[in-house]
């Protein structure tokens, strides 16, 4: 099982209702239900093809009992008592705020995300819906960048530093360093002519070197 889905795993408590959304090939859900680790599973998905493979794995793993497979947008075709937990990996921002806007009516309290772009955009976003990032994990995984994060409804004063680059983390100063020199080469690129792109990447340098 990948680093990152043992990561997203890890921030499932026992009494967590889950959804799994946009499942792919149902490895989440399948490693959540055999190590017990929440009190009820489904896992959604939109393609068919990639249903069908989930259908197939689950199956297998002999979970069918265990795991509700749909095949939907999201969470649409979700009653609100059977879900309060999301977890949506590997999708990019627009689509999860999305699905977590279709999905705010049904009594969501903590969504666990990994996003593949604009996490500034994905945690101010959730902010104004009243979702506050309570705990981040960085991770690297076949030389790929994933942060992982979680997000409830635990209110507390979020900044624009949070937003940018998340929980500040000693476990993190890589991750934060590589950002760190790719914004020092995007400065270089770019010119005043551009102004609104660099004026965004001297404050987002401005920032990140507060946590380094």
């Amino acid at each position: 099982m990948s680093l990152r889905i043992k990561t997203l795993a890890s921030f499932v408590n026992i009494m967590d209702k889950v959804a799994d959304v946009g499942c792919d090939h149902a490895y989440l859900a399948i490693y959540l239900a055999e190590n017990n680790s929440c009190q009820s599973i489904l896992a959604t998905e939109i393609n068919p093809h990639s249903y069908q493979n989930a259908s197939q794995n689950i199956k297998h793993a002999n979970l069918e009992d265990k795991i509700k497979l749909f095949l939907t947008d999201g969470i649409k075709d979700i009653a609100s008592n059977e879900v309060d937990t999301l977890i949506i990996a590997g999708l990019g921002t627009h689509t999860i705020l999305q699905i977590i806007k279709d999905a705010q009516a049904k009594n969501i309290k903590k969504l666990i995300i990994q996003s593949n772009n604009d996490l500034y955009l994905l945690r101010s976003s959730l902010k104004k819906r009243g979702f506050y990032l309570t705990k981040e994990k960085v991770l690297k995984e076949k030389d790929i960048w994933y942060t992982i994060d979680v997000f409830t409804l635990t209110k507390y004063k979020q900044t624009n530093l949070i937003n940018y680059w998340g929980i500040k983390e000693p476990l993190n100063k890589k991750y934060l360093q590589e950002n760190y020199h790719h914004l020092q080469s995007l400065n270089n690129k770019v010119t005043f002519k551009d102004l609104k792109r660099k004026l965004n990447i001297l404050y987002q340098i401005y920032l990140i070197k507060k946590y380094l």
